[in-house]
């Protein structure tokens, strides 16, 4: 798990994972719609694994590094944002 947005929730390390064994960046890259409809891509920068760190430890901080990218994004374009599951428990609803 992971702090999203505050809040503890279940995150994925297998992004983390699969760059740190294949020596891959990671380019952190999100889609948005603009004002005529259209679908832009943005690029915001490359993460890469740190082979000196313990595997617990690097992925931790590359899970982190992935989820501060995706609260930038959506901070920044919350009207556009839309998840498919559940993210919060229902303690959490606003």
């Amino acid at each position: 798990s992971a702090e999203f947005f505050g809040r503890q929730v279940p995150f994925p390390t297998g992004p983390a994972l699969l760059m740190r064994r294949a020596g891959a960046p990671l380019v952190h890259a999100h889609a948005l719609r603009d004002p005529e409809g259209r679908h832009v891509v943005c690029f915001d920068g490359v993460e890469r694994s740190d082979p000196a760190l313990r595997l617990a430890e690097d992925l931790r901080r590359l899970t982190r590094r992935l989820v501060e990218a995706q609260e930038r994004t959506i901070a920044a374009h919350v009207e556009q944002w839309c998840v498919f599951r559940r993210v919060f428990g229902a303690a959490d609803a606003a």
